[in-house]
């Protein structure tokens, strides 16, 4: 997710006027005009240049690998829902290693091939691991201050992640389930990779925020990117304000633009559609394939929709001030999302019907960013201002 500070409005023209100026805390935003109708076409995009394969390696610490089975301080608390059931929460902290200091923010996290969690540490340019008993170890990637944010599981048994640093060259990373991570350099060095997710063709889809593309990666690394018909890569003209993206059930892949205030669906062979949100100023940001067939989405506005593979929505407002942006299925079959705004500290689910239950986090102002389904049958979570990760048990 992209961090934003001030209630500044973006100065980005866009077709669409959506969540312009829109904060995480608060919505300041102007109201979509122009809007294409539901379900329109937007057309198919164009083939990118191949990445650069960048220098793989596992970092040391004196010679040692970095924190390997570290275990950090680890609380437990039962905590009472808004649906009056006592559930488990605990937070494991993220060891200090090697002299590191706090401030690492944990961001995007994933179940891995391995068993275990893997997650970003965005200002310590780390890849962590965490098994289900709380060890964690932590891997430096080679370029430096990349910023690592999403993550996702590969089907090569691999994790990928995406990297969002301004002042580098941008690209899409791998990491092995021994620690080895190779970079590929996307083929605009600031594309601003919000998110990716591995697609039902086999390879990793992701969202550039800063050039207005979705982009696919094979495994052998090869990358292939796709335009919007119209939309120039230039953020400067038009601005899409793309986010999450996410596998579909329908075998597309799913991503929300949240400027423009959209839900968009790309097919395996480029095609896009799209389809602009009922409610104005709803601002989608995370999305995920729910267990009704259908595609999932948190938004800024304190609400989580649903929207149906041929695009019909349904929305369903949070009674609190939870801006749920990112959301995962969890293995109780309900719809989980992480909120982060100052004035909510908690993690929560809505079920396949909407009844919406929220949980609140023993550590307060934690930052609770990245959600995903573990192999325990627990839903885990990145605490970024506090250099932990929790897990709450269904």
């Amino acid at each position: 997710m992209t961090d934003v500070e001030s209630s500044t409005a973006f100065p980005f023209p866009t077709r669409r006027l959506g969540c312009e100026g829109a904060v995480y805390v608060l919505m300041a935003a102007v109201g979509c005009s122009d809007p294409l109708p539901a379900g329109t076409p937007d057309g198919g995009g164009t083939a990118g240049s191949s990445g650069t394969t960048g220098t793989g390696g596992v970092a040391d610490c004196g010679g040692m690998s970095i924190g390997a089975g570290e275990t950090g301080t680890v609380s437990t608390a039962k905590v009472t829902c808004t649906d009056g059931v006592v559930r488990t929460v605990t937070e494991f902290e993220i060891p200090t290693m090697c002299g590191a200091p706090p401030g690492r923010v944990p961001s995007g996290i994933t179940a891995g091939p391995d068993g275990n969690l893997w997650f970003t540490e965005r200002n310590a340019n780390k890849i962590g691991r965490i098994t289900i008993e709380g060890e964690v170890t932590e891997f430096l990637i080679p370029t430096a201050n990349v910023l690592p944010q999403s993550i996702t599981a590969g089907p090569d048994g691999n994790v990928w992640f995406g990297e969002v640093g301004e002042q580098v060259q941008d690209s899409i990373g791998r990491i092995t389930p021994s620690g080895a991570i190779t970079e590929f350099q996307l083929p605009n060095a600031y594309s601003l990779v919000e998110s990716i997710t591995a697609g039902s063709d086999g390879s990793l889809w992701f969202t550039e925020q800063a050039t207005n593309m979705i982009g696919r990666i094979a495994s052998s690394g090869a990358i292939t990117e796709f335009s919007f018909p119209g939309v120039p890569t230039n953020i400067n003209s038009i601005y899409l304000g793309l986010e999450g993206i996410t596998s579909g059930p329908d075998g597309n892949l799913w991503f929300a633009e949240w400027y423009t205030n959209t839900i968009g669906r790309i097919t395996p062979v480029g095609t896009i559609t799209e389809f602009p949100l009922p409610s104005a100023n709803t601002c989608p940001i995370g999305l995920t394939a729910g267990p009704d067939g259908n595609v999932w989405y948190g938004a800024l506005d304190h609400s989580v929709g649903r929207i149906t593979p041929d695009g019909r929505f349904s929305e369903f407002p949070l009674p609190s001030l939870s801006t749920p942006k990112i959301v995962a299925l969890g293995p109780d079959g309900n719809v989980w999302f992480a909120s982060n705004t100052l004035m909510d500290n908690s993690v929560g689910f809505v079920t396949p019907t909407g009844t919406i239950v929220e949980c609140p986090i023993p550590t307060a102002d934690s930052e609770p960013v990245g959600i995903t389904a573990g192999p325990d049958g627990s839903l885990w979570f990145t605490e970024g201002d506090v250099d932990k990760i929790g897990r709450i048990t269904p």
